[in-house]
């Protein structure tokens, strides 16, 4: 009977081990797109050349009730260093409260050459909990609530209008 409580604890201690991202899933939450508000697509150049592309898209939608907007963004940029090839790649999806406008769900990857970056971040009790993988590495980060991707600070900008006077700041 002893051995059988140590073996149980040994196991719950390897799960507890395993699970160690603070019980948070930094998953995407399931939602439902309905509209698309906006898509837009645009040539990146340098020197008259074109070196790459970037699209966007917003579309409003449902998490369970709730009203959300989803934004969703991918980039291609190829530079041509001595005789190297350097390619970029980038990809962004968000889904903000539709009411509060706060972020509710991030992901942001690039890769540069070899180079990749990945974070997630969601918002749990008034902060943003990062996931950051690196280089092998992983880190986790509490943000205060405050800060917003900055595809978002864009969005939320042009939602409103652009008008004349109004400053709007943005932690990003």
């Amino acid at each position: 009977m002893k051995y059988l409580i140590k073996f149980l604890s040994l196991i719950l201690y390897i799960v507890l081990l395993a699970c160690n991202n603070r019980g948070y899933s930094f998953d995407k939450p399931e939602i439902k797109i309905k509209n698309e508000i906006k898509n837009e697509y645009l040539g990146l150049f340098f020197q008259e050349r074109k070196i790459g592309y970037f699209h966007s898209s917003v579309h409003d939608g449902l998490w369970g009730d709730k009203k959300i907007f989803y934004l969703y963004g991918n980039a291609l940029i190829r530079i041509k260093f001595e005789k190297d090839i350097i390619n970029t790649i980038l990809n962004e999806e968000i889904i903000i409260d539709g009411f509060s406008k706060k972020t509710i769900y991030f992901s942001y990857s690039q890769q540069i050459g070899d180079s990749d970056l990945k974070v997630k971040g969601i918002n749990k009790n008034n902060k943003i909990l990062l996931k950051i993988m690196s280089g092998g590495e992983v880190q986790n980060l509490d943000m205060e609530e405050e800060y917003i991707p900055l595809a978002s600070a864009g969005f939320l900008i042009w939602q409103e209008g652009i008008k004349e006077g109004i400053i709007k700041n943005f932690k990003v």
